[in-house]
């Protein structure tokens, strides 16, 4: 009896969304594309996983600036995935 919020992310209701989350709208400089960077890099990383320091930093720097890309030229966080394949 009232509201009734759908989240159905793998679309086996077949509702559409009604709501979503931009997480490039946080990205308003290199600062804070880094610091975006960062924590989608420690969301990934296994605890007690070992880190290189070329490839960690070098990926870190790589991902903050597809970020930050994106969010000024206004384009999605998707996107990222083909640019990354093609650098």
């Amino acid at each position: 009896m009232g509201t009734a919020w759908v989240y159905d992310v793998q679309g086996i209701l077949g509702e559409g969304p009604s709501r979503w989350w931009n997480p490039l709208s946080f990205v308003t400089d290199m600062k804070s594309a880094v610091k975006l960077a960062e924590v989608s890099i420690a969301s990934e990383t296994s605890a007690g996983a070992k880190s290189d320091a070329y490839f960690e930093s070098d990926g870190k720097r790589l991902l903050s600036h597809f970020l930050f890309a994106a969010a000024i030229a206004n384009r999605s966080i998707t996107e990222l995935i083909a640019w990354a394949q093609c650098a």
